[in-house]
């Protein structure tokens, strides 16, 4: 992929637990810029039915900790994934070596 075809999504993510529903989506835990590789890209043009999902793998990415509680806990393998859900709606998900999820809120993908 060259420089500028290069497609870079940002999310903010929200620790998945009883108080998700009730946060602040303007106060995230932790900040994931994701690189998309081409077979990202290929990946996100799929249309999902109302009953599929499609996970995608992400390789090229930083998360940062905008909640400095959070520091520690973005240390060492992160797991990054990008949910295609039908709309097409597209959401992020971050397993941390603890083994918490971090989730973003969806983000629906404009269509031609």
């Amino acid at each position: 992929m060259n420089e500028e075809n290069k497609i870079v999504l940002t999310f903010g993510l929200f620790e998945l637990n009883d108080t998700l529903a009730t946060r602040d989506m303007n106060a995230a835990d932790l900040e994931l810029t994701v690189v998309l590789a081409d077979d990202a890209i290929e990946a996100l043009s799929q249309e999902p039915t109302e009953e599929e999902s499609v996970s995608i793998h992400v390789e090229q990415f930083n998360v940062e900790a905008l909640n400095s509680a959070f520091a520690k806990t973005i240390e060492g393998d992160l797991d990054v994934q990008l949910l295609l859900n039908h709309g097409p709606v597209l959401s992020a998900v971050v397993e941390v070596p603890t083994g918490k999820l971090f989730v973003s809120p969806p983000m629906e993908l404009l269509t031609a």
